[in-house]
């Protein structure tokens, strides 16, 4: 049996790509990144040298919310493959234009728009908004939907990242990964509170890769810098996937400042396994091994 692997692809431009590879051959994709020929050219290269025989099959697309840095490089992909990759499942976390005060205008409704219309083009697959508390079992792997869009209501978003979707992946060989998409402030924090109705217990929580929320920039006030820290210290992952340039993961304050204790612990805490996105960076999920391939 193939061991499952958890890759984050490169990235000429911004957003975030990943891709794990499941026991039985089929994929699991999560968002996409910008559109840029590169970076769709790679994830289509990445599909079928792993494909033994036949086309690629992706199990399950995840989304974790409407910003084009993570639809439009999909929006694209999924027009230009649909006859090169079957789509079995659209798992989506994108609130109609008119969603309680969602603001459908500017370059991401506009890719929101062509998102919906190259979902179109895969008739076959299962296509599904998310909800919080839902489970999908996938080729082996178990996809839990820790927050959702709808879980702001009846408070209206100001922006696409107050909606974003928090999924959890927990694999046959019971390693887990944590995507907070660019979940921020009182969503983060509120999953430690045992009053709030997303409160998220200890044990859900630990995952041994996490795809560090909002790309490692700016995801909260100051006065949440604890709550983002200890619910990073209870992830405590081994791995943090951090989507976002070489330049920025090195320069950006953000990210390096010693006053952003959040990043900082987990800089401290993975120690040399915190990766950034100008690289593609595939983890194996039997020993926890990496490779570094591009």
């Amino acid at each position: 049996m193939n061991h499952t692997t958890v890759t984050q692809l490169k990235l000429c431009g911004a957003g975030m790509c990943y891709a794990i590879r499941l026991s039985d051959g089929k994929f699991i994709l999560v968002d996409g990144g910008v559109d840029h020929d590169t970076d769709r050219a790679r994830l289509f290269r990445y599909l079928c040298e792993r494909t033994e025989g036949g086309i690629p099959t992706v199990a399950a697309w995840l989304f974790t919310h409407g910003h084009y840095d993570h639809i439009a490089l999909a929006a694209h992909f999924m027009t230009e493959h649909r006859d090169a990759v079957r789509i079995e499942r659209i798992l989506y976390n994108i609130p109609a234009g008119d969603f309680n005060g969602y603001d459908a205008g500017g370059v991401d409704g506009e890719y929101e728009k062509k998102w919906f219309e190259a979902v179109t083009l895969h008739p076959n697959a299962l296509l599904h908004e998310v909800r919080r508390g839902e489970v999908f079992e996938i080729s082996g792997a178990t996809v839990e939907v820790i927050l959702s869009a709808h879980d702001r209501y009846p408070d209206p978003p100001t922006n696409r990242n107050q909606t974003s979707a928090i999924f959890k992946l927990t694999f046959e060989n019971g390693r887990s990964l944590m995507l907070l998409g660019d979940a921020m402030g009182e969503r983060l924090v509120n999953l430690l509170d045992p009053a709030s109705p997303i409160h998220c217990p200890d044990d859900k929580l630990k995952s041994d890769i996490l795809q560090v929320a909002h790309h490692g920039l700016a995801v909260c006030a100051a006065d949440q810098y604890e709550g983002v820290r200890e619910l990073y210290r209870r992830i405590s992952p081994t791995v943090c996937f951090w989507p976002t340039s070489a330049h920025r993961f090195y320069n950006d304050p953000w990210c390096q400042a010693e006053k952003h204790i959040y990043n900082r612990f987990l800089l401290a805490h993975a120690k040399e396994r915190n990766f950034h996105l100008s690289q593609t960076v595939e983890v194996d999920t039997e020993d926890m091994s990496i490779a570094i391939t591009e």
